[in-house]
């Protein structure tokens, strides 16, 4: 790095002023990128982990809605939401462990959760969700299996579906939980 040296003079003195020639190099931002996807597979998680949440505290039962100030909350019992898509591929043979959907009255945000036991595997699972969100026309963001725990992240349009697979401690089965959430 160069520098220069200007010389005053004031009197009997002189006094010299280092200036710099280079303007200092912005190095690019690295990560951006990774940061988005780590806020994104927390976003799901946390979705997750909501529904999961909710689904243990809830029993099964029919439909029931609560509203709040500005929660609108239906509990479906052992049928999926009405808004979740008809042609999802569910296990056949398996019962809903939860099915709940919540509306943001404000917003206009719908999120439809589901959540059973499979009797398939993880790898199974996940290439029939896959193999359904391709042939449907979502665009698959995210597909890891990290930990013991699949991620399947998918969007169409405004709409965005997540998919969370995960062995249950105690011998509970592979538990499949679905978040579906439609923008208006």
């Amino acid at each position: 790095m160069g520098r220069n040296c200007d010389y005053y003079y004031f009197g009997h003195h002189s006094f010299g002023l280092i200036t710099m020639n280079e303007a200092p190099v912005q190095q690019p931002k690295k990560g951006g990128k990774i940061w988005h996807w780590i806020l994104t597979i927390i976003l799901i998680i946390v979705a997750a982990l909501l529904g999961y949440t909710a689904g243990q505290n809830a029993a099964v039962q029919p439909t029931v809605s609560v509203e709040k100030a500005t929660t609108l909350e239906q509990n479906y019992g052992d049928v999926p939401p009405e808004i979740f898509p008809q042609d999802f591929p569910f296990e056949v043979g398996t019962l809903l462990v939860q099915s709940l959907e919540k509306t943001d009255k404000e917003t206009g945000i719908t999120h439809a959760s589901v959540a059973y036991y499979s009797q398939k595997s993880i790898q199974e699972n996940a290439d029939k969700f896959i193999a359904y969100l391709n042939q449907n026309g979502w665009t698959v963001v995210n597909n890891t299996n990290s930990n013991g725990v699949y991620n399947i992240y998918a969007t169409k349009s405004r709409n965005s579906m997540s998919i969370q697979m995960f062995y249950e401690e105690g011998g509970g089965g592979l538990k499949v939980q679905v978040v579906y959430t439609v923008m208006k």
